[in-house]
């Protein structure tokens, strides 16, 4: 019997080049079209926006200045958190919440 996988390639601190950028494509695809449904927004402009919030956050005392688009991250953090409860009861196949 082969050893269980525990750690997934979809993982880090930036939100578009580490964790998006490595969901299979059709994963991406439903996530973008839900996303999109929800919000009215695209995904992919909120998540380069906001890369880096973590980090920069996170170490905030080696950065000077900047700011955060705090009204992008909410739509970013509610439309995702959306859209994957949609996708997964649509794959019970359940009706989408809206």
């Amino acid at each position: 019997m082969p050893a269980a996988r525990t750690q997934a390639d979809a993982w880090g601190h930036k939100l578009h080049s580490e964790v998006f950028s490595r969901l299979p494509g059709a994963i991406r695809a439903e996530l973008e079209t839900e996303f999109k449904t929800l919000t009215q927004q695209d995904l992919q402009p909120l998540l380069l926006k906001c890369n880096d919030y973590f980090v920069e956050a996170r170490y905030a005392h080696e950065y000077i200045g900047g700011y955060y688009d705090l009204s992008g991250l909410r739509t970013l953090a509610q439309g995702v958190l959306k859209a994957t409860r949609n996708l997964g009861l649509k794959s019970e196949g359940l009706p989408p919440e809206k």
